[in-house]
């Protein structure tokens, strides 16, 4: 376990003998996997394994949150436990009380992903330019233009 309350995996081998020459992290329901990309700035996702099978595993995006800010425009984060997030009600959508408030509140999508093996642990390819990993359970760097 993580010092962030999120659960970290434990490394195990598949079977009798480990995939290539070491050990592989067999996939587990709750495993949070990192993203990292960016062009003019780093953008980190937190995603958790709602769902594992043989060569896939189901993840959907969580949040996350600042625990250190280490310089301008640029903080550590660690994942928050929530597929919800908060969009603005540009529609005026209407609440179940009739209210039109000014932000929404979504749920990220469930996604199915082919596992692959990334070094002695495994990852997640989620496009043409990023791809998701296990979460070591150490805070990672973002940063933001302005």
């Amino acid at each position: 376990m993580s010092g962030y309350g999120i659960p970290v995996s434990t490394v195990v081998a598949i079977g009798d003998k480990p995939i290539e020459n070491g050990l592989w992290v067999k996939p587990k329901v709750g495993d949070i996997l990192y993203s990292s990309w960016g062009y003019d700035q780093t953008n980190i996702e937190f995603f958790k394994v709602v769902k594992v099978s043989e060569f896939s595993v189901w993840i959907q995006e969580i949040g996350k949150k600042v625990v250190e800010v280490t310089g301008w425009a640029h903080q550590n984060v660690v994942p928050v436990d929530s597929p919800e997030y908060q969009v603005r009600n540009w529609d005026n959508e209407k609440d179940d009380w009739d209210n039109v408030n000014p932000f929404i509140t979504k749920t990220h999508p469930i996604q199915r992903k082919k596992i692959q093996a990334y070094g002695d642990a495994y990852g997640v390819s989620l496009n043409s330019f990023s791809s998701a990993w296990l979460w070591d359970g150490k805070p990672k760097g973002q940063s933001q233009t302005c």
